[in-house]
Formats: structure tokens, sequence, C-alpha cells
């Protein structure tokens, strides 16, 4: 069962509700986009996350069911993703706050559809891939300001080499992995981690 993702701000920090499947960054381009989203988190006074495309979000199945049935996705899906990042945009909505859209590719859709299919969800049509840079609320002027500046500081086209599941219920400060899952690999199960 899933639940839409909810973005309530209570005490500043925007809130969510489940579990999510999160495409994340190989080591260097990770590190990178980490260390950007870390430095406007401590100027801007919103909370840090790690860098990441969400898959699928607001899963509400136990976390060793989702972790099980996530291993057999990262396995499903044959390799890396290679996704190009556009230029940032900003919405009103507290988890796409200050984000950079991502080009929809064959690869990363036909994920999307197997892990809608895997969990059961019928999302079709609201998939918006994002790798978001800040949560929380900010006016548009500081949006625009804030696309203009890091626009120059944004990788190529990124590899996308791992799938976490990450417990999203409550405040972001409170979010956590579950597990981890190298994509493509037959072996998943060795590489695999479960916090």
């Amino acid at each position: 069962m899933v639940r839409d993702e909810a973005s309530e701000v209570a005490g500043g920090e925007p809130r969510a509700r489940g579990i999510a499947l999160w495409l994340v960054p190989e080591p260097e381009a990770g590190q990178a986009l980490g260390r950007l989203i870390a430095t406007l988190a401590r100027r801007l006074g919103t909370p840090p996350f790690d860098p990441h495309v969400t898959l699928l979000a607001g899963l509400t199945r136990p976390a060793e069911e989702v972790a099980r049935r996530a291993e057999g996705l990262a396995n499903g899906i044959e390799s890396a993703l290679t996704l190009s990042l556009r230029t940032p945009e900003g919405t009103e909505e507290p988890f796409r706050c200050l984000y950079l859209p991502v080009q929809p590719t064959f690869n990363l859709l036909a994920a999307q559809a197997l892990a809608r299919a895997t969990f059961g969800v019928d999302q079709e049509g609201s998939f918006a891939p994002h790798l978001s840079l800040v949560y929380g609320r900010l006016d548009a002027a500081q949006k625009v300001a804030l696309a203009s500046e890091v626009a120059t500081e944004l990788p190529g086209p990124t590899r996308f080499d791992t799938l976490d599941v990450v417990r999203t219920t409550g405040p972001v400060s409170r979010w956590g992995r579950i597990a981890r899952f190298r994509l493509g690999s037959p072996a998943a199960g060795q590489y695999g981690e479960r916090d």
C-alpha cells in the first residue's frame, strides 16, 4: 500500500510518511552533491539530506518486506543509470523547494515501472524525477538567486548505481536508511546492507 508523500512543515522542517526507494549517485558525484546540499542547508537553516532521486515513496509495508522486495528490484534493474540533471527550479512544495529536474530516460522510466510492479503501486503518470537541493520553504526571489548561483556547480551526466531503502516518516532529521543494494548485481545480497 502506498500513501502520498506528505509535505507538512512542522517546526520549520518538512515531514513525510512511510518508506521510500532512492536512487543514489555513485560516490564521487554523490559527495559533490552532498556537499552542495549541506552547504545550502547550513546557509538557509534547512534540513540536510543525502542526494537522491526518489523512485517510489510513501510505502507503508513492513520495513523487512520492503527491503526484501527492494533487493529483488535492484537485481532487476540491469545496471547503473546515467541521468542528466537539468537547470535548477523551485516550487512551493517543501520537498521540491529547490531541485534539479532529471531528464527521464527509457531506463529510468523502466526502473520506476518495475518498482511500481514490485510493490503493486498504481502511480503511472505521477513520476516527476528530480534531485532536490533544498527542502523547506523559500520565497521566489531566493529560489531564483540560488538557482542561478548553483547552476555552475552542477555535475554533467551522473551515474546512479545504488538503491537505498529509507524510512521517511516524520521530520527529515529523523529519516534513516534501512537497506542499500547495488543496481544490477546478481549478488546484491552480498553487497546489500541492512541498517
